[in-house]
C-alpha cells in the first residue's frame, strides 16, 4: 500500500508541471495516464534490449524511463533507471551489460511502486489542489 506522503510528493511535482503549462491540469492528467499505459511496453522493451546486449536501444529506453519519471516526480524510479543507464555508460565490456541487467531488477521493482503512485495520484481526482 502506498502511503499519503509519497502520493503528496508526486502531486506536488505534478502541480509544478501544471504551473509550467500555464494551468493545464488536463495535460498533466493525460501525460500521467499515457505514461501508465506505456510503462509495461517500455519496461519490456528495455528488458529485451538488455537481454540482447543492445546497449544503444537499452540506453534510449532507460533515458525515456528516467526523464518521464523525473517529470512525474517519481524520484526512486528515476534514480533506478539512471543507475542502470550509468552502468551501461561505464564501458564497452560484457561486465557492464551484466551489471546493467542486474540493476534492471531494481528498475522493474521501482516501476511497480511508481505505477502505484501514479494510479493513486490519478485516483485522487483533484490532486493539484492537495
Amino acid at each position: 500500500m502506498i502511503g499519503p506522503e509519497p502520493v503528496a510528493a508526486v502531486a506536488r511535482a505534478w502541480q509544478g508541471l501544471v504551473d509550467e503549462l500555464e494551468g493545464d491540469e488536463s495535460a498533466v492528467d493525460r501525460f500521467a495516464s499515457i505514461w501508465l499505459e506505456l510503462l509495461p511496453r517500455r519496461l519490456t522493451s528495455c528488458r529485451n534490449a538488455l537481454a540482447r546486449g543492445d546497449r544503444e536501444a537499452a540506453r534510449v529506453r532507460l533515458l525515456t524511463l528516467h526523464s518521464s519519471a523525473v517529470m512525474l516526480g517519481l524520484d526512486d524510479f528515476a534514480q533506478a533507471a539512471w543507475r542502470c543507464q550509468a552502468a551501461l555508460d561505464e564501458g564497452r565490456g560484457d561486465d557492464d551489460v551484466a551489471s546493467a541487467r542486474s540493476l534492471a531488477r531494481d528498475v522493474m521493482d521501482e516501476a511497480q511502486t511508481a505505477a502505484a503512485l501514479v494510479r493513486a495520484a490519478l485516483g485522487q481526482g483533484r490532486w493539484s489542489k492537495r
